[in-house]
């Protein structure tokens, strides 16, 4: 029996508390962007042809060189915020929840790393191999630029500071925000499908959806969320999402880069004349090769659960331990002022 979907039963469920954790965790991202706003703001002051107009097309697209400011500090100032907004929503998703994090990642004792790194690694590579496809096809579009000052740095913080940010998505949205929903809902189809649309949704004020246009970029991240969802059901588990997620990112900030990118850094490559509709269909396929040499590789079966009925697990499983359905919807809210015993 999957047992993911029911990891919220490990404590308290109550709908107030998760309304409580996201605004909580979404507080620490803006919180986050303080220190940017000041450095921002600093450069504004000591510079008087830096104004209004300028500050309006950082927002729009965040290339922190309209500031003078270098691609390594505005990339770290920019993961702030979701360190913030990470630490924020571990913080009190462990005090009001009652719950182990761990229980947001996987079902078992452990993390399972070695899925976080095949799904890091394998998904490095395929893309790898498509970019190099696309490379082949018209190498004219592509620039290489290499400054080992700066490329030290930027794989440093690529490696250690990158995941927070990629970790903290995939626990919002496949972890607490699919198990919220599949607490409630009948049918597992159902919070994949709801979770990859909110993940499309808050992915819609990237700068790459004006420049490339709604639809062409909300399939994208639609695909995205569908692939992260979807393995992460099948293997009952988020770590291979981490891998992948982790990847995709890392791939973008290193290797290669694109103008209007949500993230600009000195990676080795930038492609000038970049194909979404193309980009689009070389990520579904991507896709449907990782699931496929993950499922020969894990033994995934019985795919019939995404569409199965659920309600009998969870209705056993809301008569046990803290959190019961009984519990979860008569909580004394006076408790959580008071310290775990």
């Amino acid at each position: 029996m999957r047992k993911y979907l029911h990891q919220a039963f490990h404590g308290r469920r109550h709908i107030g508390l998760y309304i409580a954790v996201t605004i909580i965790a979404f507080g620490g991202y803006f919180l986050g962007q303080v220190p940017m706003l000041l450095m921002l703001y600093r450069v504004m002051d000591n510079d008087s042809s830096i104004g209004t107009e300028e500050l309006n097309q950082f927002m729009s697209n965040p290339d922190f060189s309209i500031f003078g400011i270098g691609s390594n500090t505005g990339f770290l100032l920019l993961l702030c915020t979701f360190v913030f907004a990470m630490l924020f929503f571990y913080f009190a998703f462990k005090y009001l929840h009652k719950r182990s994090f761990k229980t947001l990642i996987t079902v078992g004792s452990k993390v399972r790393w070695g899925r976080v790194a095949f799904g890091f690694g394998f998904w490095l590579m395929l893309t790898g191999i498509g970019e190099y496809y696309f490379y082949s096809q018209a190498p004219q579009d592509y620039t290489f630029g290499f400054e080992l000052n700066k490329f030290v740095p930027l794989v440093l913080l690529s490696i250690f500071i990158l995941p927070i940010q990629t970790s903290f998505e995939e626990v919002m949205f496949r972890g607490y925000l699919m198990q919220g929903l599949g607490s409630i809902l009948n049918y597992p189809i159902f919070p994949l499908i709801i979770t990859s649309l909110a993940f499309a949704a808050i992915h819609g004020a990237n700068p790459e959806v004006s420049q490339f246009g709604l639809g062409v970029m909300m399939t994208y991240y639609i695909g995205a969320g569908l692939l992260l969802g979807l393995i992460t059901l099948l293997d009952d588990g988020m770590e291979l999402a981490l891998g992948v997620h982790w990847g995709t990112n890392f791939f973008g900030a290193v290797f290669m880069g694109y103008s209007g990118a949500a993230i600009q850094t000195d990676c080795l490559y930038k492609t000038h004349n970049l194909d979404p509709l193309a980009m689009t269909i070389a990520f579904l396929v991507m896709g449907i090769i990782f699931i496929a040499v993950c499922n020969s590789i894990y033994r995934w079966k019985d795919w019939g659960y995404l569409f199965r009925n659920i309600s009998g697990q969870r209705f056993r499983l809301s008569q046990e331990g803290e959190g019961s359905l009984n519990e979860s919807l008569n909580i004394d809210y006076t408790t959580l002022l008071e310290d775990d015993k």
